[in-house]
């Protein structure tokens, strides 16, 4: 097991940042570690923070879940679109800043051709609600914020760590996948719509 392997947090304030050490095992009785769960189509050291990597892990399955409104959402719902499909917890502060980042990124985009879906895991619905009003005090988030309340939707999807953020193609199969924090202030939407998600140099 690597050292610094990925753990997974629920609703655990006390660990701060996109990875947990051993040690936060002992800090945050919640932090639950998972030996032996390696994240899908990940192979070798986790990926760097400023990588957007090829997925291979095959298809992810579509899903169905409450918004902070309490109305259904549904992933099929955005077929035709490259989506964005961003997993976060508020505790997290990479995630934090991740999701600023994200509502200027549908803000500079064609919301016809791109979309992105945020997707709260493990945690009370008033508590995303709060967090996600204190960033609309300026200006408000302009994408589905969703509540993956029992982690189902995250372990279908191998999610072990966040942030974690796929880049999925029109076909809502994915293409790109990173597992940490990722500057999406310089994800040039138009070009992975037009050109395809697979991105060089990003």
């Amino acid at each position: 097991m690597r050292p610094n392997a990925p753990v997974a947090f629920k609703a655990a304030p006390e660990c701060r940042g996109t990875y947990g050490r051993l040690r936060s095992a002992a800090i945050a009785g919640t932090a639950v570690l998972l030996l032996n769960a390696p994240v899908a189509g990940l192979a070798g050291s986790p990926v760097s923070s400023s990588v957007l990597s090829p997925w291979r892990g095959g298809e992810n399955p579509t899903f169905i879940l409450d918004d902070i409104e309490r109305r259904k959402v549904a992933l099929t719902a955005h077929a035709g679109k490259v989506v964005l499909v961003h997993f976060f917890a508020t505790w997290c502060e990479p995630c934090r800043e991740e999701l600023p980042a994200l509502r200027r990124l549908v803000a500079r985009s064609n919301p016809e051709h791109f979309a992105v879906i945020a997707v709260s895991i493990a945690e009370p619905e008033a508590r995303v609600r709060a967090f996600i009003d204190s960033l609309s005090v300026n200006s408000p988030v302009n994408f589905p914020v969703l509540l993956d309340a029992d982690r189902t939707t995250a372990k279908s999807w191998g999610v072990y760590a966040l942030p974690t953020t796929f880049v999925l193609d029109r076909n809502l199969k994915p293409q790109l996948f990173v597992e940490r924090d990722y500057d999406w202030d310089k994800f040039d939407a138009t070009r992975a719509v037009t050109s395809g998600p697979i991105l060089p140099g990003n």
